[in-house]
């Protein structure tokens, strides 16, 4: 199992997070070589509590020796819980062989009635199983998260006060 904090993590496991429009992240993990019971510990937040809120995946799995694609399945939840979603890239392909799959983008977990995963600490703890032990991620597979940094109360109460007294001044 693996702990690590964001920039560590960008050089060992091919992390990369970059900011969007609406304050939401979105970073990259790579799982480059998964197999059954692959799993990594990720900081998203550096010991703040992080919201994940969508989900995305390019991989090429490859199912030999009777595994089907459909045996592979990810677990997304914090590392002190029981997992919150479960994904499976090649849900219904009940067959071997190499496969590319792919979300075509960020799934919104809201869009289909999943609330999102609460990180209270921030650490996305994400692990691969499958069930015929012979289903592997090829090079260049890529699972995205969809995240945002919730801030502490005390935080939020330091801004607003901030701007009262900004505001007091200008008056």
């Amino acid at each position: 199992m693996k702990r690590m904090a964001m920039l560590a993590a960008a050089a060992t496991l091919g992390i990369g997070a970059s900011a969007m429009a609406d304050g939401q992240f979105v970073a990259g993990i790579d799982i480059s070589g998964w197999g059954d019971l692959s799993k990594a510990e990720v900081d998203l937040g550096g010991g703040i509590k992080v919201q994940v809120t969508g989900i995305g995946w390019d991989m090429t799995l490859n199912a030999i020796d009777g595994a089907w694609f459909s045996d592979a399945t990810f677990y997304f939840g914090a590392p002190d819980q029981d997992p919150q979603v479960f994904l499976t890239p090649g849900s219904g392909v009940n067959e071997s062989g190499e496969m590319f799959f792919t979300s075509n983008g960020i799934l919104k977990l809201g869009d289909f009635g999943i609330p999102p995963i609460q990180l209270d600490g921030g650490i996305l703890q994400l692990e691969m199983s499958t069930l015929g032990w012979n289903v592997t991620v090829k090079e260049g597979g890529v699972i995205w998260v969809q995240y945002n940094i919730i801030p502490a109360p005390g935080a939020l109460a330091l801004v607003g006060l901030a701007g009262l007294v900004s505001r007091r001044r200008r008056a």
